[in-house]
């Protein structure tokens, strides 16, 4: 199972990494709100299809709906965050520095979930953050004394412990009552304090006939790609191994801002992309 929840993780990365090359192209034409309101009506959209399939209906209790109103209130807000810093900077600066939940995800992990790692996981999961945080740092600003953190560095670290509680809420809420409802249940609440801050602050409906309906397809299929195969990867592997790995989606990032977006690379960062992908090895062993 380990194995397998590791393949899930993985598909994870690479949906929650692609996916926000997609979405750059529609938040520069629409806005962040507008943007984050429509992809998440596609992830809606599959988890309704899901859901017409499955004979079984599982309600949350008063525990698990704690864990899925907080998380999804504080997993809303999170990503309507990360959002903005996809529009403001570079994803491949910002995307991996927001990817350093994992040390604090990691961490809760050993606390609260009594999980254990080998010396090569353990080992692991400090290359694949640091790797996340190089990809992230500018070394030429910082031996020039000058801001060596891109714009929306400071969000990214913001959505990076926003997605460390989340995280926990999630994992708590998949261990009550399994992956598919876990799912299903945070992600309706997280569309709906979208929609209402959308249609509180967000940006002209009329705003719609801008967005190009593949890029949106695209966006919205492979963030529910990430965010399925995430709820499954938890229900069947260890927290503190998943969370990590799922974090190396920054690789994705980086590769797609630096080869097709043409986004700047300095060489610490490019060593950062060398740690993360080392990581994914050696969390096998």
């Amino acid at each position: 199972m380990e194995l397998f929840s590791i393949g899930l993780a993985l598909l994870c990365a690479f949906g929650y990494g692609v996916y926000p090359f997609f979405t750059k192209k529609v938040i520069h034409r629409v806005g962040v709100l507008l943007t984050t309101f429509a992809v998440h009506i596609v992830l809606v959209f599959f988890l309704f299809l899901f859901f017409m399939f499955n004979s079984k209906i599982v309600l949350p209790g008063a525990q698990s709906l704690i864990y899925i109103i907080v998380g999804g209130i504080v997993g809303a807000l999170t990503l309507v965050l990360y959002y903005k810093t996809i529009h403001i900077g570079n994803i491949s600066v910002n995307i991996p520095l927001a990817h350093s939940h994992a040390i604090v995800s990691v961490l809760l992990g050993y606390y609260l979930f009594n999980e254990t790692l080998s010396i090569f996981q353990y080992f692991a999961v400090g290359v694949v953050i640091v790797g996340g945080l190089l990809s992230a740092t500018r070394f030429s600003k910082l031996r020039r004394k000058e801001k060596f953190f891109v714009e929306g560095a400071f969000l990214s670290l913001v959505v990076a412990i926003g997605w460390a509680v989340w995280n926990m809420m999630t994992n708590f809420a998949v261990k009550d009552i399994g992956p598919f409802y876990a799912n299903l249940y945070m992600e309706i609440l997280i569309f709906v304090v979208i929609a209402l801050l959308f249609f509180l602050f967000g940006e002209s409906i009329s705003k719609v006939k801008e967005i190009k309906t593949y890029d949106i397809i695209y966006a919205g299929l492979l963030f529910a790609v990430g965010a399925i195969a995430f709820y499954f990867a938890l229900h069947y592997g260890l927290f503190s191994v998943v969370i990590p790995v799922v974090s190396a989606s920054a690789l994705f990032s980086v590769i797609l801002g630096r080869f097709v977006l043409k986004e700047k690379m300095e060489t610490n960062q490019a060593i950062g992309v060398a740690m993360i992908i080392l990581g994914l090895v050696l969390v096998w062993l």
